[in-house]
């Protein structure tokens, strides 16, 4: 796999202020979903990597 424009998007849920944030909704979506949808728009990455530890 040689990918030349990676992004990697960090959805941790073991935050201690604001635990589970990436999952808090907002307007009925999740927020990683508004965070992958807006990153899907550019044209220029190969692939995108969600991290979740």
């Amino acid at each position: 796999m040689n990918y030349k424009n990676l992004c990697i998007i960090q959805a941790r849920t073991g935050s201690t202020r604001l635990p589970e944030k990436v999952l808090l909704k907002v307007n009925g979506i999740p927020l990683l979903e508004y965070e992958i949808e807006r990153v899907k728009q550019a044209k220029q990455l190969d692939k995108i990597v969600v991290a979740t530890t």
